[in-house]
Protein backbone atom coordinates (compact mmCIF):
# COMPACT_ATOMS: atom_id res chain seq x y z
CA UNK A 1 0.00 0.00 0.00
CA UNK A 2 0.96 3.54 -1.01
CA UNK A 3 2.01 5.89 2.12
CA UNK A 4 -0.18 9.09 1.73
CA UNK A 5 2.35 10.92 3.79
CA UNK A 6 5.22 9.61 1.72
CA UNK A 7 3.63 11.39 -1.76
CA UNK A 8 4.09 14.55 -0.25
CA UNK A 9 8.03 14.19 1.21
CA UNK A 10 8.63 12.87 -1.60
CA UNK A 11 8.10 15.37 -4.43
CA UNK A 12 10.70 18.07 -3.94
CA UNK A 13 13.03 15.59 -4.92
CA UNK A 14 11.31 13.45 -7.38
CA UNK A 15 11.00 17.63 -9.29
CA UNK A 16 14.50 16.96 -9.15
CA UNK A 17 14.80 13.53 -10.40
CA UNK A 18 12.81 14.95 -13.28
CA UNK A 19 14.95 17.24 -14.76
CA UNK A 20 17.64 15.31 -14.41
CA UNK A 21 15.99 12.23 -16.19
CA UNK A 22 14.38 14.67 -19.00
CA UNK A 23 18.00 16.04 -19.47
CA UNK A 24 19.09 12.43 -19.72
CA UNK A 25 16.51 11.76 -22.22
CA UNK A 26 17.36 14.34 -24.63
CA UNK A 27 20.65 13.92 -24.73
CA UNK A 28 20.42 9.93 -25.27
CA UNK A 29 20.77 8.65 -28.91
CA UNK A 30 17.97 5.79 -29.38
CA UNK A 31 19.57 2.12 -29.33
CA UNK A 32 19.42 0.10 -32.41
CA UNK A 33 17.36 -3.00 -31.97
CA UNK A 34 15.00 -5.21 -33.99
CA UNK A 35 12.39 -2.63 -34.84
CA UNK A 36 15.31 -0.57 -36.68
CA UNK A 37 14.31 -3.50 -39.72
CA UNK A 38 11.80 -3.01 -42.41
CA UNK A 39 9.87 -5.40 -41.45
CA UNK A 40 9.42 -4.83 -37.31
CA UNK A 41 8.45 -1.02 -38.62
CA UNK A 42 5.61 -1.97 -40.27
CA UNK A 43 2.27 -2.85 -38.99
CA UNK A 44 1.00 -6.16 -38.38
CA UNK A 45 -2.83 -5.85 -39.46
CA UNK A 46 -4.71 -5.77 -42.28
CA UNK A 47 -8.33 -4.49 -42.29
CA UNK A 48 -10.81 -7.20 -42.39
CA UNK A 49 -13.81 -5.33 -42.06
CA UNK A 50 -15.06 -6.20 -45.23
CA UNK A 51 -15.79 -9.88 -45.22
CA UNK A 52 -16.16 -10.18 -41.34
CA UNK A 53 -20.17 -9.69 -41.09
CA UNK A 54 -19.93 -6.65 -39.06
CA UNK A 55 -20.56 -4.24 -41.84
CA UNK A 56 -24.49 -3.99 -41.07
CA UNK A 57 -23.52 -2.05 -37.67
CA UNK A 58 -23.94 1.81 -37.98
CA UNK A 59 -23.87 4.08 -34.92
CA UNK A 60 -27.11 6.11 -34.52
CA UNK A 61 -26.65 9.58 -33.21
CA UNK A 62 -29.98 10.68 -34.08
CA UNK A 63 -28.62 14.22 -35.26
CA UNK A 64 -31.01 16.14 -37.10
CA UNK A 65 -29.10 19.46 -37.40
CA UNK A 66 -29.60 20.58 -33.85
CA UNK A 67 -25.93 19.64 -32.91
CA UNK A 68 -27.12 18.38 -29.54
CA UNK A 69 -24.46 17.74 -27.28
CA UNK A 70 -24.64 14.05 -26.96
CA UNK A 71 -24.20 13.01 -30.59
CA UNK A 72 -20.99 14.00 -30.56
CA UNK A 73 -19.56 11.32 -28.05
CA UNK A 74 -20.35 7.77 -28.22
CA UNK A 75 -19.92 4.84 -28.62
CA UNK A 76 -17.78 2.22 -27.10
CA UNK A 77 -18.12 -1.31 -27.47
CA UNK A 78 -17.32 -4.16 -25.60
CA UNK A 79 -15.66 -7.93 -25.74
CA UNK A 80 -17.64 -10.70 -24.55
CA UNK A 81 -18.05 -14.61 -24.43
CA UNK A 82 -21.57 -14.87 -23.96
CA UNK A 83 -21.73 -18.40 -25.33
CA UNK A 84 -19.04 -19.75 -23.36
CA UNK A 85 -17.60 -21.39 -26.03
CA UNK A 86 -14.45 -19.87 -25.95
CA UNK A 87 -14.45 -17.63 -28.96
CA UNK A 88 -14.35 -13.83 -28.11
CA UNK A 89 -17.77 -11.99 -29.13
CA UNK A 90 -18.45 -8.08 -29.74
CA UNK A 91 -21.28 -6.19 -27.91
CA UNK A 92 -21.27 -2.31 -29.52
CA UNK A 93 -23.37 0.90 -28.22
CA UNK A 94 -25.80 1.88 -30.60
CA UNK A 95 -26.53 4.95 -29.86
CA UNK A 96 -30.08 6.65 -30.20
CA UNK A 97 -32.45 9.06 -31.43
CA UNK A 98 -34.43 11.72 -30.16
CA UNK A 99 -37.64 10.16 -31.19
CA UNK A 100 -39.25 6.81 -32.31
CA UNK A 101 -37.58 3.44 -31.27
CA UNK A 102 -36.18 1.96 -34.61
CA UNK A 103 -32.98 1.26 -33.89
CA UNK A 104 -30.90 -1.08 -31.26
CA UNK A 105 -29.48 0.35 -28.02
CA UNK A 106 -26.87 -2.29 -28.23
CA UNK A 107 -25.91 -4.61 -30.51
CA UNK A 108 -24.25 -8.35 -30.30
CA UNK A 109 -22.07 -10.05 -32.98
CA UNK A 110 -21.66 -13.87 -32.35
CA UNK A 111 -18.11 -15.10 -33.45
CA UNK A 112 -18.58 -17.90 -35.66
CA UNK A 113 -14.81 -18.37 -36.51
CA UNK A 114 -12.36 -17.50 -38.81
CA UNK A 115 -13.25 -13.69 -38.37
CA UNK A 116 -16.72 -14.40 -39.86
CA UNK A 117 -19.33 -13.08 -37.28
CA UNK A 118 -23.24 -12.78 -37.19
CA UNK A 119 -25.33 -10.39 -35.48
CA UNK A 120 -27.42 -12.09 -33.15
CA UNK A 121 -28.88 -9.12 -30.82
CA UNK A 122 -32.52 -10.01 -31.44
CA UNK A 123 -32.04 -13.95 -31.14
CA UNK A 124 -30.48 -13.30 -27.47
CA UNK A 125 -33.16 -10.70 -26.07
CA UNK A 126 -31.50 -7.54 -27.00
CA UNK A 127 -33.00 -6.15 -29.74
CA UNK A 128 -34.90 -2.62 -28.94
CA UNK A 129 -34.45 0.88 -27.58
CA UNK A 130 -34.53 1.74 -24.42
CA UNK A 131 -31.93 4.42 -23.95
CA UNK A 132 -29.41 6.14 -25.66
CA UNK A 133 -26.54 4.43 -25.08
CA UNK A 134 -23.14 4.89 -24.76
CA UNK A 135 -20.75 2.29 -23.42
CA UNK A 136 -20.05 -0.59 -22.45
CA UNK A 137 -18.28 -2.94 -20.09
CA UNK A 138 -18.52 -6.93 -19.39
CA UNK A 139 -18.01 -8.98 -16.13
CA UNK A 140 -19.50 -11.78 -14.34
CA UNK A 141 -21.13 -9.72 -11.84
CA UNK A 142 -22.88 -12.65 -9.84
CA UNK A 143 -20.23 -15.08 -10.04
CA UNK A 144 -22.56 -17.78 -11.70
CA UNK A 145 -19.30 -18.49 -14.46
CA UNK A 146 -21.40 -16.40 -17.28
CA UNK A 147 -20.23 -13.13 -18.45
CA UNK A 148 -22.76 -10.38 -18.51
CA UNK A 149 -22.36 -6.40 -19.27
CA UNK A 150 -23.31 -3.16 -18.04
CA UNK A 151 -24.59 -0.64 -20.77
CA UNK A 152 -23.81 3.27 -19.98
CA UNK A 153 -25.95 5.99 -21.50
CA UNK A 154 -28.13 9.39 -21.04
CA UNK A 155 -30.55 7.89 -18.96
CA UNK A 156 -27.97 6.20 -16.31
CA UNK A 157 -27.12 2.20 -16.66
CA UNK A 158 -28.72 -0.94 -17.63
CA UNK A 159 -27.27 -4.23 -16.26
CA UNK A 160 -27.97 -7.25 -18.67
CA UNK A 161 -27.51 -10.84 -16.70
CA UNK A 162 -26.47 -13.85 -19.07
CA UNK A 163 -28.92 -16.60 -18.79
CA UNK A 164 -26.81 -18.78 -20.52
CA UNK A 165 -26.77 -17.75 -23.88
CA UNK A 166 -29.23 -14.62 -23.70
CA UNK A 167 -29.66 -11.74 -21.96
CA UNK A 168 -32.33 -10.66 -19.40
CA UNK A 169 -32.24 -7.06 -18.14
CA UNK A 170 -31.64 -7.28 -14.49
CA UNK A 171 -30.99 -3.29 -13.52
CA UNK A 172 -33.92 -3.32 -10.71
CA UNK A 173 -33.08 -6.69 -9.38
CA UNK A 174 -29.45 -5.21 -8.80
CA UNK A 175 -30.57 -1.95 -7.21
CA UNK A 176 -29.03 -0.12 -9.92
CA UNK A 177 -32.08 1.72 -11.22
CA UNK A 178 -31.19 4.77 -8.61
CA UNK A 179 -28.23 5.50 -11.44
CA UNK A 180 -29.64 8.05 -13.54
CA UNK A 181 -28.32 10.91 -15.90
CA UNK A 182 -25.26 10.57 -18.20
CA UNK A 183 -23.40 8.00 -17.58
CA UNK A 184 -20.05 6.77 -19.73
CA UNK A 185 -17.21 4.82 -18.68
CA UNK A 186 -17.48 2.31 -15.98
CA UNK A 187 -15.14 -0.59 -14.44
CA UNK A 188 -16.04 -3.86 -12.18
CA UNK A 189 -13.51 -4.43 -9.23
CA UNK A 190 -13.28 -5.83 -5.91
CA UNK A 191 -13.25 -2.82 -3.97
CA UNK A 192 -13.89 -4.00 -0.32
CA UNK A 193 -11.95 -7.74 -1.65
CA UNK A 194 -14.80 -9.66 -0.47
CA UNK A 195 -14.92 -11.76 -3.00
CA UNK A 196 -17.96 -9.56 -5.44
CA UNK A 197 -17.56 -7.06 -7.91
CA UNK A 198 -18.28 -3.71 -7.49
CA UNK A 199 -19.34 -1.34 -9.84
CA UNK A 200 -17.59 2.39 -10.19
CA UNK A 201 -19.62 4.39 -12.73
CA UNK A 202 -18.34 7.74 -14.69
CA UNK A 203 -20.54 10.51 -14.91
CA UNK A 204 -20.20 13.36 -17.24
CA UNK A 205 -22.54 16.26 -17.73
CA UNK A 206 -26.25 17.66 -16.40
CA UNK A 207 -27.51 17.75 -20.01
CA UNK A 208 -31.23 17.78 -21.38
CA UNK A 209 -32.72 18.61 -24.62
CA UNK A 210 -34.81 21.48 -22.94
CA UNK A 211 -30.91 22.88 -21.32
CA UNK A 212 -29.01 22.49 -24.17
CA UNK A 213 -26.29 25.45 -24.94
CA UNK A 214 -25.70 27.52 -27.85
CA UNK A 215 -21.64 27.41 -29.12
CA UNK A 216 -20.27 28.35 -31.92
CA UNK A 217 -16.53 28.31 -33.83
CA UNK A 218 -17.83 31.42 -36.15
CA UNK A 219 -20.17 33.32 -34.07
CA UNK A 220 -23.10 32.31 -36.11
CA UNK A 221 -23.73 28.86 -36.85
CA UNK A 222 -24.30 25.80 -34.09
CA UNK A 223 -21.63 23.56 -33.03
CA UNK A 224 -21.16 21.12 -30.38
CA UNK A 225 -20.22 22.51 -27.33
CA UNK A 226 -17.15 21.53 -25.00
CA UNK A 227 -18.03 20.72 -21.72
CA UNK A 228 -16.95 23.79 -19.87
CA UNK A 229 -19.82 25.86 -20.20
CA UNK A 230 -21.70 22.89 -18.53
CA UNK A 231 -21.81 21.45 -14.73
CA UNK A 232 -20.26 17.92 -14.11
CA UNK A 233 -21.51 14.90 -12.90
CA UNK A 234 -19.70 13.22 -9.86
CA UNK A 235 -18.54 9.07 -10.31
CA UNK A 236 -20.98 7.19 -8.46
CA UNK A 237 -19.54 4.16 -6.91
CA UNK A 238 -21.86 1.11 -5.72
CA UNK A 239 -20.71 -1.93 -3.65
CA UNK A 240 -22.05 -5.68 -4.52
CA UNK A 241 -23.46 -7.36 -2.12
CA UNK A 242 -23.79 -10.74 -3.35
CA UNK A 243 -25.73 -9.64 -6.94
CA UNK A 244 -27.44 -6.80 -5.25
CA UNK A 245 -25.77 -3.15 -5.61
CA UNK A 246 -25.79 -0.46 -2.47
CA UNK A 247 -24.59 2.97 -3.30
CA UNK A 248 -21.61 3.38 -1.31
CA UNK A 249 -19.78 6.57 -3.32
CA UNK A 250 -19.39 9.08 -0.38
CA UNK A 251 -18.69 5.88 2.41
CA UNK A 252 -15.60 4.45 0.15
CA UNK A 253 -13.87 8.13 -0.50
CA UNK A 254 -15.30 8.31 -4.43
CA UNK A 255 -17.32 11.42 -3.87
CA UNK A 256 -14.35 13.80 -4.64
CA UNK A 257 -13.88 15.87 -8.13
CA UNK A 258 -16.62 17.80 -10.41
CA UNK A 259 -17.37 14.86 -12.79
CA UNK A 260 -17.04 14.94 -16.14
CA UNK A 261 -15.55 11.57 -16.19
CA UNK A 262 -14.83 9.57 -19.90
CA UNK A 263 -12.30 7.35 -19.01
CA UNK A 264 -11.94 4.20 -15.99
CA UNK A 265 -10.04 1.76 -15.48
CA UNK A 266 -9.09 -0.16 -11.99
CA UNK A 267 -5.89 -2.42 -11.08
CA UNK A 268 -3.44 -2.66 -8.53
CA UNK A 269 -0.92 -0.30 -9.78
CA UNK A 270 1.47 -0.13 -6.26
CA UNK A 271 1.82 -3.68 -6.14
CA UNK A 272 -0.13 -3.81 -2.58
CA UNK A 273 -3.15 -6.48 -3.28
CA UNK A 274 -5.54 -3.70 -3.09
CA UNK A 275 -7.00 -2.18 -6.23
CA UNK A 276 -6.58 1.68 -7.18
CA UNK A 277 -8.85 3.59 -9.74
CA UNK A 278 -7.55 5.52 -12.54
CA UNK A 279 -10.08 8.64 -13.80
CA UNK A 280 -9.87 10.42 -16.93
CA UNK A 281 -12.10 13.33 -16.84
CA UNK A 282 -13.15 15.59 -19.67
CA UNK A 283 -11.77 19.54 -18.47
CA UNK A 284 -11.39 18.87 -15.25
CA UNK A 285 -8.35 17.27 -12.90
CA UNK A 286 -7.65 13.42 -13.64
CA UNK A 287 -7.95 11.31 -10.57
CA UNK A 288 -5.83 8.31 -9.00
CA UNK A 289 -8.01 6.44 -6.45
CA UNK A 290 -5.78 4.75 -3.85
CA UNK A 291 -7.03 2.65 -1.04
CA UNK A 292 -5.64 3.25 2.64
CA UNK A 293 -5.37 1.13 5.49
CA UNK A 294 -9.15 0.72 6.31
CA UNK A 295 -10.10 -0.13 2.78
CA UNK A 296 -11.34 3.37 1.69
CA UNK A 297 -10.38 5.63 -1.12
CA UNK A 298 -8.21 8.78 -1.59
CA UNK A 299 -7.86 10.84 -4.50
CA UNK A 300 -4.13 11.62 -4.59
CA UNK A 301 -3.96 12.51 -8.52
CA UNK A 302 -2.64 16.08 -7.68
CA UNK A 303 -0.35 14.60 -4.98
CA UNK A 304 1.13 12.31 -7.58
CA UNK A 305 1.31 14.42 -10.11
CA UNK A 306 -1.71 13.02 -12.98
CA UNK A 307 -4.06 15.44 -12.13
CA UNK A 308 -2.55 18.21 -14.20
CA UNK A 309 -0.31 18.89 -17.17
CA UNK A 310 2.91 20.43 -16.98
CA UNK A 311 1.69 24.03 -17.19
CA UNK A 312 -1.03 23.29 -14.36
CA UNK A 313 -4.21 23.00 -16.97
CA UNK A 314 -6.56 20.24 -16.80
CA UNK A 315 -6.79 18.54 -20.21
CA UNK A 316 -9.90 17.04 -21.79
CA UNK A 317 -9.18 13.66 -20.95
CA UNK A 318 -10.67 10.82 -22.79
CA UNK A 319 -9.61 7.02 -22.82
CA UNK A 320 -7.41 5.32 -20.35
CA UNK A 321 -4.79 2.39 -19.70
CA UNK A 322 -2.00 0.92 -17.52
CA UNK A 323 1.13 -1.52 -18.25
CA UNK A 324 4.78 -1.92 -17.90
CA UNK A 325 6.19 0.12 -21.06
CA UNK A 326 10.20 0.00 -20.16
CA UNK A 327 12.50 -2.53 -17.90
CA UNK A 328 11.59 -0.93 -14.67
CA UNK A 329 8.56 -3.45 -13.76
CA UNK A 330 6.10 -0.47 -12.51
CA UNK A 331 3.05 0.15 -14.88
CA UNK A 332 2.75 3.32 -16.67
CA UNK A 333 -0.40 5.33 -16.83
CA UNK A 334 -1.65 6.66 -20.68
CA UNK A 335 -4.50 8.92 -21.34
CA UNK A 336 -6.10 10.29 -24.86
CA UNK A 337 -6.44 14.07 -24.78
CA UNK A 338 -8.09 16.60 -27.01
CA UNK A 339 -5.96 17.56 -29.84
CA UNK A 340 -3.33 20.29 -29.32
CA UNK A 341 -2.98 18.43 -25.58
CA UNK A 342 -1.05 15.21 -26.75
CA UNK A 343 -1.66 11.91 -25.20
CA UNK A 344 -0.41 11.85 -21.44
CA UNK A 345 2.22 9.07 -20.58
CA UNK A 346 2.66 9.10 -16.73
CA UNK A 347 5.70 7.33 -15.64
CA UNK A 348 6.04 6.75 -12.31
CA UNK A 349 9.75 8.23 -10.53
CA UNK A 350 10.51 6.19 -7.57
CA UNK A 351 7.55 5.29 -5.24
CA UNK A 352 4.86 7.68 -5.79
CA UNK A 353 5.10 10.43 -8.11
CA UNK A 354 4.38 10.20 -12.05
CA UNK A 355 5.41 12.26 -14.29
CA UNK A 356 4.78 12.76 -17.92
CA UNK A 357 6.81 11.70 -20.23
CA UNK A 358 4.80 11.57 -23.30
CA UNK A 359 7.17 13.92 -24.92
CA UNK A 360 10.57 12.07 -24.22
CA UNK A 361 9.14 8.72 -25.64
CA UNK A 362 8.57 10.27 -28.89
CA UNK A 363 4.26 9.91 -28.66
CA UNK A 364 3.67 13.56 -27.50
CA UNK A 365 4.14 15.33 -31.05
CA UNK A 366 2.84 12.89 -33.08
CA UNK A 367 -0.43 13.08 -31.18
CA UNK A 368 -0.48 16.96 -31.04
CA UNK A 369 -2.83 17.92 -33.63
CA UNK A 370 -5.14 14.08 -33.20
CA UNK A 371 -8.13 14.01 -30.44
CA UNK A 372 -7.73 10.28 -29.14
CA UNK A 373 -10.62 9.18 -27.81
CA UNK A 374 -10.09 5.11 -27.49
CA UNK A 375 -6.56 3.73 -26.81
CA UNK A 376 -4.64 0.61 -25.17
CA UNK A 377 -1.37 -0.90 -24.32
CA UNK A 378 -1.33 -4.23 -26.18
CA UNK A 379 1.75 -6.02 -27.56
CA UNK A 380 0.28 -5.70 -31.68
CA UNK A 381 3.95 -7.19 -33.10
CA UNK A 382 4.42 -9.48 -30.26
CA UNK A 383 8.04 -8.57 -29.81
CA UNK A 384 7.18 -8.87 -25.71
CA UNK A 385 7.05 -5.31 -25.47
CA UNK A 386 3.16 -2.99 -24.86
CA UNK A 387 3.01 -0.81 -28.00
CA UNK A 388 0.21 1.88 -27.63
CA UNK A 389 -2.99 2.04 -29.94
CA UNK A 390 -4.81 5.02 -29.93
CA UNK A 391 -8.58 5.91 -31.97
CA UNK A 392 -8.47 9.60 -33.20
CA UNK A 393 -11.77 11.70 -34.23
CA UNK A 394 -12.33 15.33 -33.91
CA UNK A 395 -15.83 16.41 -32.14
CA UNK A 396 -16.38 19.17 -34.57
CA UNK A 397 -16.87 18.13 -37.93
CA UNK A 398 -16.26 21.89 -39.36
CA UNK A 399 -13.39 22.04 -37.58
CA UNK A 400 -10.58 21.79 -40.72
CA UNK A 401 -12.21 24.93 -42.33
CA UNK A 402 -11.15 26.67 -39.17
CA UNK A 403 -8.08 25.33 -37.46
CA UNK A 404 -4.70 24.50 -39.23
CA UNK A 405 -3.40 20.75 -39.51
CA UNK A 406 -6.98 19.24 -37.92
CA UNK A 407 -9.21 17.53 -39.45
CA UNK A 408 -12.72 16.02 -38.26
CA UNK A 409 -12.01 12.22 -39.60
CA UNK A 410 -8.48 11.39 -38.41
CA UNK A 411 -5.88 8.36 -38.74
CA UNK A 412 -5.32 5.90 -36.13
CA UNK A 413 -2.07 5.71 -34.17
CA UNK A 414 -0.19 2.76 -33.68
CA UNK A 415 2.74 3.68 -31.68
CA UNK A 416 5.36 0.68 -31.57
CA UNK A 417 7.74 0.26 -28.15
CA UNK A 418 11.56 0.32 -29.29
CA UNK A 419 12.00 -1.64 -26.28
CA UNK A 420 14.93 1.26 -25.77
CA UNK A 421 12.20 4.18 -23.78
CA UNK A 422 10.87 5.08 -27.14
CA UNK A 423 8.29 4.98 -29.39
CA UNK A 424 7.52 5.07 -33.00
CA UNK A 425 4.46 5.66 -34.73
CA UNK A 426 4.10 3.71 -37.81
CA UNK A 427 1.10 4.69 -38.99
CA UNK A 428 1.85 6.46 -42.66
CA UNK A 429 -0.39 8.31 -45.39
CA UNK A 430 0.18 5.81 -47.74
CA UNK A 431 -1.17 2.72 -46.00
CA UNK A 432 -4.86 1.57 -46.19
CA UNK A 433 -5.28 1.36 -42.36
CA UNK A 434 -4.31 5.37 -41.88
CA UNK A 435 -7.91 5.87 -43.69
CA UNK A 436 -9.37 8.34 -41.06
CA UNK A 437 -12.12 7.59 -39.15
CA UNK A 438 -14.60 9.72 -36.60
CA UNK A 439 -13.40 7.39 -33.83
CA UNK A 440 -14.55 6.61 -30.48
CA UNK A 441 -14.15 3.70 -28.52
CA UNK A 442 -11.39 0.96 -29.32
CA UNK A 443 -11.14 -2.70 -27.61
CA UNK A 444 -8.63 -5.20 -28.62
CA UNK A 445 -9.20 -9.51 -28.55
CA UNK A 446 -7.65 -12.32 -29.88
CA UNK A 447 -10.54 -12.68 -31.85
CA UNK A 448 -9.51 -16.06 -34.62
CA UNK A 449 -7.40 -17.33 -30.99
CA UNK A 450 -4.33 -17.53 -32.98
CA UNK A 451 -2.41 -16.27 -30.48
CA UNK A 452 -2.22 -12.53 -31.38
CA UNK A 453 -4.59 -9.53 -30.70
CA UNK A 454 -6.18 -7.98 -33.61
CA UNK A 455 -8.33 -4.47 -32.73
CA UNK A 456 -11.67 -2.85 -33.59
CA UNK A 457 -12.32 0.54 -33.60
CA UNK A 458 -16.04 1.97 -33.68
CA UNK A 459 -17.26 5.36 -35.16
CA UNK A 460 -19.38 7.98 -34.22
CA UNK A 461 -22.40 7.83 -36.71
CA UNK A 462 -20.35 5.27 -38.28
CA UNK A 463 -19.50 1.70 -38.59
CA UNK A 464 -17.33 -0.91 -37.25
CA UNK A 465 -13.37 -1.43 -38.42
CA UNK A 466 -11.67 -5.05 -37.79
CA UNK A 467 -8.09 -4.99 -38.22
CA UNK A 468 -6.68 -8.41 -38.14
CA UNK A 469 -3.33 -9.29 -36.27
CA UNK A 470 -1.26 -11.09 -38.99
CA UNK A 471 2.23 -11.41 -36.33
CA UNK A 472 1.38 -15.27 -36.04
CA UNK A 473 1.60 -15.58 -39.56
CA UNK A 474 4.68 -13.93 -39.83
CA UNK A 475 6.76 -16.03 -37.25
CA UNK A 476 5.97 -14.62 -34.45
CA UNK A 477 4.74 -16.04 -31.05
CA UNK A 478 1.68 -14.98 -29.00
CA UNK A 479 -0.30 -16.38 -26.43
CA UNK A 480 -3.40 -15.62 -24.80
CA UNK A 481 -3.49 -16.50 -20.74
CA UNK A 482 -7.00 -16.85 -19.32
CA UNK A 483 -7.47 -17.24 -15.76
CA UNK A 484 -10.02 -19.63 -13.75
CA UNK A 485 -11.35 -20.07 -10.54
CA UNK A 486 -13.43 -23.31 -10.94
CA UNK A 487 -12.33 -24.60 -7.47
CA UNK A 488 -15.19 -27.13 -6.15
CA UNK A 489 -14.57 -27.27 -2.49
CA UNK A 490 -14.87 -23.30 -2.32
CA UNK A 491 -18.50 -21.78 -1.28
CA UNK A 492 -18.23 -19.29 -4.42
CA UNK A 493 -15.42 -19.21 -6.67
CA UNK A 494 -13.51 -15.80 -6.57
CA UNK A 495 -13.00 -13.44 -9.30
CA UNK A 496 -10.35 -13.24 -11.60
CA UNK A 497 -10.58 -9.68 -12.60
CA UNK A 498 -7.57 -8.03 -10.50
CA UNK A 499 -5.24 -10.29 -11.36
CA UNK A 500 -1.51 -9.74 -11.97
CA UNK A 501 0.08 -12.25 -14.23
CA UNK A 502 3.73 -12.58 -14.31
CA UNK A 503 5.72 -14.74 -16.88
CA UNK A 504 9.15 -15.36 -17.23
CA UNK A 505 11.12 -16.71 -20.44
CA UNK A 506 14.17 -16.81 -21.36
CA UNK A 507 16.12 -14.50 -18.90
CA UNK A 508 13.10 -12.24 -19.91
CA UNK A 509 9.85 -11.21 -17.51
CA UNK A 510 6.43 -9.85 -18.59
CA UNK A 511 3.39 -8.13 -16.80
CA UNK A 512 0.25 -8.10 -17.13
CA UNK A 513 -3.27 -7.22 -15.40
CA UNK A 514 -6.94 -9.09 -15.51
CA UNK A 515 -8.95 -5.86 -16.23
CA UNK A 516 -12.39 -4.81 -17.18
CA UNK A 517 -13.19 -1.36 -18.67
CA UNK A 518 -10.46 0.62 -19.92
CA UNK A 519 -10.00 2.85 -22.68
CA UNK A 520 -13.08 5.09 -24.16
CA UNK A 521 -16.57 3.92 -22.60
CA UNK A 522 -14.89 0.21 -23.58
CA UNK A 523 -13.80 -3.13 -22.59
CA UNK A 524 -11.21 -5.57 -23.86
CA UNK A 525 -10.95 -9.34 -23.58
CA UNK A 526 -10.19 -9.68 -19.92
CA UNK A 527 -7.70 -12.39 -20.70
CA UNK A 528 -4.31 -11.29 -21.03
CA UNK A 529 -1.88 -11.30 -24.15
CA UNK A 530 1.56 -12.07 -24.38
CA UNK A 531 4.15 -12.63 -27.40
CA UNK A 532 8.21 -13.57 -28.07
CA UNK A 533 10.07 -13.15 -31.21
CA UNK A 534 10.47 -16.94 -30.94
CA UNK A 535 9.72 -19.18 -28.19
CA UNK A 536 8.47 -22.50 -27.48
CA UNK A 537 8.03 -22.93 -23.35
CA UNK A 538 8.10 -20.62 -20.62
CA UNK A 539 9.95 -20.87 -17.49
CA UNK A 540 7.51 -19.86 -15.14
CA UNK A 541 4.03 -18.41 -14.80
CA UNK A 542 3.12 -16.64 -11.56
CA UNK A 543 -0.21 -15.60 -10.79
CA UNK A 544 -0.94 -13.26 -7.97
CA UNK A 545 -4.92 -13.60 -7.63
CA UNK A 546 -6.89 -10.21 -6.03
CA UNK A 547 -6.90 -11.71 -2.48
CA UNK A 548 -3.30 -11.98 -2.81
CA UNK A 549 -2.07 -15.81 -3.14
CA UNK A 550 0.37 -16.38 -5.13
CA UNK A 551 0.06 -19.31 -7.51
CA UNK A 552 3.24 -20.74 -9.71
CA UNK A 553 3.31 -23.12 -13.15
CA UNK A 554 6.44 -24.10 -14.26
CA UNK A 555 7.54 -24.60 -17.80
CA UNK A 556 4.81 -24.78 -19.65
CA UNK A 557 4.41 -25.64 -23.54
CA UNK A 558 3.14 -22.07 -25.12
CA UNK A 559 -0.34 -22.61 -26.55
CA UNK A 560 -2.10 -19.64 -28.76
CA UNK A 561 -4.63 -19.91 -26.02
CA UNK A 562 -3.96 -21.01 -22.20
CA UNK A 563 -6.49 -21.66 -19.54
CA UNK A 564 -5.08 -21.68 -15.92
CA UNK A 565 -7.05 -23.04 -13.38
CA UNK A 566 -6.99 -21.37 -9.78
CA UNK A 567 -5.59 -24.19 -7.32
CA UNK A 568 -5.57 -24.72 -3.84
CA UNK A 569 -2.86 -23.81 -1.85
Amino acid sequence: MMSQSGISNRVFCSVLLLVTLTVFACERASKQNLLDSGEAMTLPFVDATPESGLGVYVHETGAEGKFWFPESMGPGLGIIDYDGNGLPDILVAGGGKWSGSDWNSVWLFRNDGGLQFSDVTQSVGLAGSDSYSMGVVVADYDGDGLEDFLLTSLQGVSLYRNEGGSFTDRTAEAGLSIDSGWSTSSTFFDADQDGDLDLLVGHYVDWSQDGDLWCSNDGTDKTYCTPTIYDGEPLRFYRNERGVFENATGEMGFATGSGKTLGVVAGDLYGSSQPDVYVANDTEPDQLFVADASGRFDDVGLRVGIAYDERGRARAGMGVDYGVIDESGIPSLVVGNFAEEMIGVYQRLGTDVFVDRSAALRIGLPSLKTLTFGLALVDVNLDGHLDLVAANGHIQPEIGRIRDNVTYAEPPHVFVNRGDGSFADVVSADMDLAEPMVARGMSYADLDRDGDPDVLFVENSGGLRLWKNESVEKGRVGAVIDLRDRRENVVRPSTTLGSTIEVFSGGNRMIRWVKSGGSYMSSNESAAHFGWTEATKVDSIRIRWPDGEVQVEDDLVIEPFMVIDRKNL
